[in-house]
C-alpha cells in the first residue's frame, strides 16, 4: 500500500513521471522542486514487485536522467535542491534552498553506486572533488564556487569511501566509518546505507 500511495501521491503531476521529495509543499503550478539525493535507485524494482505498475519503469528512468543531467557549478556536482521549470522543463538551483552540494546530494552518489553505476558520470565527479580538497568539506556551493570551512561528517566520509571502491569494482570494509563514528543522525544513516549497498553490490568480495 505504502509503494501504490507514492505512485498516486508523490509523483510531479502534469509532467513525467518526478518523484517528489514529498506528497505536498513541493509544488505548484509554476515549478516543482527535486531532490536528486532522495531518488533511492535500487529501491524501483523492489517497489515495482510489491505494487506491479508499468509506471515504476519510467519512475526510474526519470530519476537516472536527472541525476546525471542536473550537476551545477565548477565541479559538476548534483545539488540538495533541484527546481523545475514546468513550463519550460528547464533545470536550476532550486530557489529559496542554499545551492549547496551537502550530505543531502550524496545520497545521490550513493544511490548510483548502490545500482551499480558507480562509474557513472555523477560519481566520478563527486570523487574528482572530494579528492581534490584534501578533506572532504561539509558542503560545495554550487553557485559562488566557495566550500565549507568545517570538515564533512562521517556520513559524507563513508559515501566518498564507497564510491572509491564502487568505481574500481574493489575494495574493503576496513575503510569504511562504523556507526559509533557516527556525529549525528544525518551522519548515522549515510553511514549505514553505505555499509548496506558495499554489502549488496559484493565489494568487500571483489576486495578479498
Amino acid at each position: 500500500s505504502m509503494a501504490q500511495d507514492i505512485l498516486s501521491r508523490c509523483l510531479l503531476p502534469g509532467g513525467p513521471p518526478l518523484l517528489l521529495p514529498a506528497a505536498g509543499g513541493f509544488f505548484n503550478p509554476r515549478r516543482g522542486v527535486l531532490s536528486p539525493g532522495s531518488l533511492v535507485l535500487p529501491a524501483f524494482p523492489a517497489l515495482a514487485q510489491a505494487a506491479p505498475d508499468r509506471r515504476w519503469d519510467y519512475v526510474r528512468a526519470e530519476a537516472l536522467s536527472l541525476i546525471r543531467r542536473a550537476r551545477f557549478g565548477p565541479w559538476l556536482l548534483p545539488p540538495d535542491w533541484l527546481e523545475l521549470d514546468r513550463a519550460s522543463g528547464r533545470l536550476t538551483l532550486a530557489t529559496g534552498w542554499p545551492p549547496r552540494f551537502s550530505a543531502i546530494a550524496a545520497g545521490a552518489v550513493l544511490h548510483l553506486c548502490w545500482a551499480g553505476l558507480g562509474r557513472d558520470p555523477p560519481v566520478a565527479a563527486a570523487l574528482a572533488f572530494w579528492e581534490g580538497q584534501g578533506e572532504i568539506p561539509a558542503w560545495a556551493d554550487l553557485r559562488e564556487g566557495r566550500v565549507a570551512p568545517q570538515p564533512g561528517h562521517a556520513g559524507l566520509r563513508a559515501v566518498a569511501k564507497l564510491a572509491e571502491a564502487a568505481s574500481l569494482g574493489r575494495g574493503t570494509m576496513d575503510s569504511l566509518p562504523v556507526l559509533s563514528d557516527a556525529e549525528d543522525e544525518e551522519a548515522a544513516g549515510l553511514v549505514l546505507l553505505s555499509r548496506l549497498a558495499w554489502r549488496e553490490i559484493g565489494l568487500s568480495r571483489r576486495g578479498e
